[in-house]
């Protein structure tokens, strides 16, 4: 798969996931973004779903990286993202950490890119490397264990 913001870059697989090294963006599937939304918010007062973010109907420039169809522009926490509505989501570096960030609601969501949700990412020792996309995963497998325990 071809990284849809940088030319001729390709996506390296991690786990369910594709990453691409030089721009730090990372393409999730549906399926797994919901998991990672429930996961994240079950600490929460605010249980988040993906039926809380609806598919765009704005088509975007770039294509979907696995069937190269356009994707629609999107919004979570107010965070414009690109969706394939067959196989997933284009986050851009910091993104995914931002839009699953605990503390972050639909009432609550982030105005501006650097607000204080990646800040609050960032505190709680969640590593920003690679676009904290891998540090936030491990942080996610973390909670499901101990969901299991």
């Amino acid at each position: 798969m071809q990284c849809p913001k940088c030319s001729g870059a390709t996506l390296t697989a991690a786990g369910q996931h594709r990453a691409c090294e030089h721009c730090g963006g990372i393409f999730v599937s549906e399926a797994a973004f919901a998991e990672m939304l429930a996961t994240m918010s079950a600490s929460g007062d605010t249980q988040r779903t993906l039926a809380d973010y609806p598919i765009g109907t704005e088509p975007c420039a770039h294509a979907c990286p696995h069937c190269s169809g356009a994707m629609l522009s999107s919004s979570i926490e107010r965070l414009h993202v690109e969706r394939c509505a067959v196989h997933g989501i284009w986050f851009d570096r910091t993104e995914l950490e931002r839009a699953l960030a605990q503390d972050v609601t639909t009432q609550q969501g982030i105005a501006h890119p650097g607000d204080d949700a990646l800040g609050r990412v960032a505190e709680t020792a969640v590593a920003v490397a690679s676009g904290g996309a891998i540090a936030l995963l491990v942080q996610y497998i973390g909670r499901v264990l101990l969901r299991h325990l």
